[in-house]
Formats: C-alpha cells, sequence, structure tokens
C-alpha cells in the first residue's frame, strides 16, 4: 500500500497572531475550530492538490479525559511538529504496518467542531507514540475537512501545493531503514551524497544527515563533471587556452566557490537545527509547489517568525499554455 501526504503540522504559540502572518505571506487561512479534548484548536491553509498546513495552538483548557491531545506535538515550541499520511483503511494499513514490525498505536478517533458548528471526525494511528508520521483516515466525509472550495484553495502567492518534505537525522542508515519499513518500499536512487529520497503518491519524502563531511561529499560529488570538463578541454587544446575560454573558466571559478559555500551554509545550518533538537529525527523543511503569484511572495529559502523553513519551486500548469 502506497501513502498519501495528507498534511504539515506546524505549531504556534498564537493562533491568531499566526493566521495574520500567514495572511501576509499571501495564504488564505481557514478557522478550523476546536478539537475534541478542548486543549487545542487549529487553522489551515488547503491546497489545490488536496494537502495543507495545520497551525495548531493551544487554548488554554486542560484536556478532556481520554481524550485525544494533540498537546504533544506543541512541546518543543513553534515550528514544524509533525506529518500525516492518509489511507482509505487505516485498520488495514495498521495491520500491515505491525506485520513488518512498525509498533502503531491502537486506532484513536479524533474529531473538531468547526467555527460553523460542524462537527468533523476522523481516526488515527501513531508510531512509535510519535508524529513522524502518523496515519490519519476520515469518518466523516472528506471535504468537510479538506474544503476543495476555490475560494479556500486558491493562494494570492500562487502556492499550490506541497511537493516535498525534509527530515534532518543524525544516523542516515537508521532513519532510510525504518522509512523503508514503514512505507514498504525502498529509497529512490541517490541524488546526492548523505540524502536519500522516498516517493509517497503525491509528494517526495527527503531524509538528510548533515554531518560536517556531508559539504565536502556533496561538493567532491558536484565536482567531478566539471573536473571531466577541464580535462576534455586541456585535451582538445593541447596548448594555452585561448582567452575567451580561460576567462569563463575563470568566471566559473568564482561561481563554483559561491557554491561551495551555500553547500557548507546549508549543511551547517540543518546540524545547527537538528542539534536544537538533542539530535532527534525531526521534520527541516516543507517544498511547495508555486505558479503564477498575485503580488511579491517570495517563499524560497525564508525561514518564518513561526520558525518554518519552505522551499519553493516552480508549478506548471500545462492547461495555462493553451
Amino acid at each position: 500500500m502506497s501513502f498519501q501526504l495528507d498534511h504539515i503540522v506546524i505549531a504556534v504559540s498564537d493562533l491568531a497572531t499566526a493566521i495574520a502572518d500567514y495572511h501576509t505571506l499571501g495564504f488564505k487561512v481557514l478557522e478550523g475550530g476546536v478539537h475534541a479534548s478542548g486543549a487545542t484548536h487549529n487553522a489551515l491553509i488547503i491546497f489545490a492538490d488536496g494537502t495543507y498546513l495545520e497551525l495548531l495552538a493551544a487554548t488554554g483548557a486542560a484536556p478532556a479525559p481520554e481524550s485525544l491531545d494533540f498537546s504533544l506535538m506543541l512541546a518543543s515550541g513553534e515550528g514544524l511538529s509533525g506529518f500525516a499520511l492518509c489511507v482509505p483503511n487505516l485498520a488495514e494499513a495498521a495491520a500491515g504496518l505491525r506485520e513488518r514490525g512498525v509498533a502503531v498505536s491502537a486506532l484513536r478517533e479524533g474529531a473538531r467542531q468547526t467555527p460553523n458548528g460542524e462537527r468533523l471526525a476522523w481516526q488515527l494511528a501513531l508510531v512509535n507514540d510519535g508524529f513522524l508520521p502518523f496515519f490519519i483516515e476520515d469518518l466523516t466525509p472528506r471535504p468537510l475537512r479538506v474544503p476543495t472550495d476555490p475560494n479556500f484553495t486558491a493562494h494570492p502567492n500562487g502556492v499550490r501545493g506541497i511537493g516535498g518534505i525534509e527530515v534532518v537525522t543524525p544516523d542516515l542508515a537508521a532513519s532510510q531503514a525504518r522509512y523503508s519499513t514503514l512505507l514498504g518500499a525502498d529509497s529512490e536512487p541517490a541524488d546526492m551524497p548523505d540524502f536519500v529520497a522516498f516517493a509517497l503518491q503525491n509528494a517526495q519524502l527527503v531524509i538528510s544527515a548533515p554531518h560536517r563531511e556531508t559539504a565536502e561529499s556533496v561538493i567532491r560529488w558536484s565536482a567531478a563533471p566539471l573536473e571531466a570538463l577541464e580535462d576534455q578541454l586541456d585535451a582538445i587544446f593541447s596548448a594555452e587556452l585561448p582567452s575567451d575560454v580561460a576567462a569563463l573558466l575563470h568566471q566559473s571559478g568564482q561561481m563554483w566557490q559561491q557554491y561551495e559555500a551555500e553547500i557548507r551554509r546549508q549543511v551547517a545550518d540543518r546540524a545547527d537545527y537538528l542539534a536544537a533538537r538533542h539530535n532527534a529525527e525531526a521534520l527541516y523543511a516543507v517544498r511547495l509547489w508555486q505558479g503564477e503569484a498575485a503580488g511579491e511572495f517570495s517563499l524560497a529559502d525564508q525561514r518564518l517568525t513561526h520558525g518554518v523553513r519552505f522551499t519553493a519551486q516552480a508549478f506548471f500548469d500545462a492547461e495555462d499554455a493553451d
């Protein structure tokens, strides 16, 4: 069974403030309501591809006894705190996961009441009592939880959906093995050293291990084709390079130095992020599909006030080209 990315949870300290901040970034935000526990409430940023971002905050109330309490997702402060995978039959999926040796919780029913009084219900299962990931199945019709109305899914910043998520880990081999067992699939061929990826139905899950050696491994991997090109040029000219070719190589060398510095910065940022989370595997970034925006809303490689890092990838709609 292949799994589909359902939504990503963003812990925030104050829901009203977060709603206003994400509005400023060009997102439409739909107030979700209060969960059945009474301890948390949420707001949703829903995309045209059916995925969404959930802004989750505490209400200040104590959780109702025996209720499903999402307050644990707020324990580490603001930022990315988990992601959900949806399945059409959670009981069947959970049984399959247990057969593969995955520690899956008993199915728990969750619910919330929307501002207009509608009650939505779903059931979910946790993996190792955590939220990285957890599994969800709707008990009420899915459009009640995830509206498809373009009034909610068409965002001024042009974001159309979620293309991928990245998890950082101190032990790449262990995380790769865990997700391979959990998803029932092998990882895709690695594009770069110290990175692996898994294909979900609608997105890509990337896992990275930001050790000090990672930057040098990526740089060496990237340099190989350039070094081969320089060897070919030497063989072609077998003498002093023409001035225009030499100038081009000099320029590319300067750009290469900038590239090396950027790779080291990005790996160091991942390492700092992991260290701040006590070297525990953590959700690091979300890749968004961004089409044409109605204004200036740059989301690429930007850390937001609520500790969330987005990268943006251009979305091309074939219908727009007609």
